[in-house]
């Protein structure tokens, strides 16, 4: 873990002076995966309700996404209004054929590792146990809607011992830079 967080302190200053987001390593064609969330992101959040129907929370996050330097690992990093922050970086395992993801909310002391891929065109992410890995659920998210200005992130949990999965969360990104 001490490694971890020397790495991802070092790459996120080191990759603040570049304002292009950064590009993905042209031999590994699944690196260019995560191509469409690169840049800045305004994001508004909406959360289930009881009655089945979504309610916009008022808490607003944005999002920066690049590609570092060696063009093979892509960074995250999610801040809220409310104060709230998390980062992850990812990078694709060729032999494995999915995408590694190390999580950190040093906040909420969070931090677990967890896989996405693409699924029938769509980037999906399993976080088994939640972002601590030690909750009674699991999360599912599921990009989609993609176009060069926004796209939606849909979330679901289920919990443990169950097949269905319920969606949560609904994530709208629309670019602002």
């Amino acid at each position: 873990m001490k490694n971890f967080l020397l790495v991802f302190l070092l790459t996120a200053f080191s990759s603040n002076a570049h304002a292009d987001y950064g590009e993905p390593d042209p031999t590994i064609p699944e690196l260019a995966q995560f191509e469409y969330m690169r840049g800045l992101w305004e994001v508004t959040m909406s959360m289930a309700q009881k009655d089945g129907s979504f309610q916009q929370l008022e808490n607003k996050a944005t999002v920066r996404a690049f590609y570092h330097e060696d063009g093979r690992s892509f960074q995250s990093i999610f801040s809220t209004t409310a104060g709230g922050f998390t980062t992850d970086i990812r990078t694709y395992n060729t032999a494995e054929q999915k995408w590694q993801i190390l999580f950190m909310n040093a906040r909420a002391q969070r931090w677990h590792r967890f896989e996405a891929q693409m699924v029938d065109g769509n980037m999906q992410t399993f976080v088994e146990g939640g972002y601590s890995g030690s909750e009674p659920f699991d999360v599912r998210i599921i990009d989609m809607n993609i176009s060069e200005d926004a796209f939606t992130k849909e979330v679901f949990r289920r919990a443990y011992g169950e097949e269905d999965w319920k969606k949560v969360y609904i994530m709208e990104f629309s670019r602002k830079d």
